[in-house]
């Protein structure tokens, strides 16, 4: 389990997207729901959606694993 800013579907996708010439998020699905990593919040790059990312909870997510593929 990491550390992760846990958004809703509608949150990922008011995110999702690229931040000037260089920049994108993509939230990832997890088990919870959709999260980013807890340190993008201080990225002046993504100031315009600091607010929201600060209002979302902070918690401990549970990645989805790949299923193993066995042949």
């Amino acid at each position: 389990m990491e550390k992760m800013i846990l958004m809703t579907e509608e949150q990922a996708d008011r995110v999702k997207g690229k931040y000037g010439s260089y920049s994108a998020l993509e939230p990832i699905q997890v088990v919870e729901g959709f999260a980013l990593p807890v340190d993008i919040i201080d990225n002046v790059v993504f100031a315009s959606v600091k607010e929201l990312l600060e209002s979302c909870p902070q918690v401990e997510v549970t990645l989805i694993e790949p299923p193993e593929i066995i042949e």
